[in-house]
């Protein structure tokens, strides 16, 4: 074929240059471009990643506020009141306006449990059973922070009935300020 020793050698030469220029410039440059190009697609795919993050973050605060809202909520319902004689006589007005007579109404012990403080009443009235339903059912509408222990209801006729309860009055968390304050203050 090539029959000069030049020709042979220029050959070699030029195979040698462009082996040479290939693993010498332009395969490393190749490498680096395909690195380039890895390490783009990952950073890519990890802004993704974080803007989904961040999505997530957002809504776990709006969460985390609407939660906060809620809680507020419930400590003002369970707000400590040391007024046991005004919330008496605030028990006493919704069943006059109800129309059903008290027998008797008083304020049993103070206690806490499990964190809460707590005002036992305990209140006795008679009147027309309809009459005794509406007044439990508008205690808990107008007393949110206010339940039921136990009660004991007698019904002699649909027009004389009589109910006996110890009602319980949450006034607070055990570790608010003022807590040993007397409910009679």
């Amino acid at each position: 074929m090539l029959k000069n020793p030049i020709d042979r050698a220029g050959i070699i030469v030029a195979l040698a240059l462009t082996a040479l220029g290939y693993f010498g410039g332009i395969r490393p440059v190749v490498a680096n471009q395909t690195q380039l190009l890895i390490m783009e697609r990952s950073i890519l795919g990890k802004e993704q990643s974080l803007d989904a993050l961040r999505s997530e973050v957002t809504i776990k605060d709006a969460d985390v506020r609407s939660l906060e809202k809620q809680i507020s909520e419930f400590r003002t319902t369970f707000d400590a009141s040391p007024r046991i004689n005004e919330r008496i006589g605030e028990l006493a007005e919704l069943a006059e306006i109800i129309g059903i007579p008290v027998g008797s109404i008083r304020p049993g012990e103070a206690m806490e449990t499990d964190g809460v403080r707590h005002q036992s009443i305990s209140i006795g009235a008679e009147g027309p059973a309809g009459g005794i339903a509406r007044f439990l059912s508008q205690l808990r509408v107008t007393f949110p922070d206010m339940g039921m222990m136990s009660f004991s209801f007698s019904g002699r006729s649909a027009e004389s009935s009589s109910i006996t309860a110890e009602l319980v009055w949450f006034t607070g968390s055990a570790g608010q300020a003022g807590s040993a304050a007397s409910p009679d203050e």
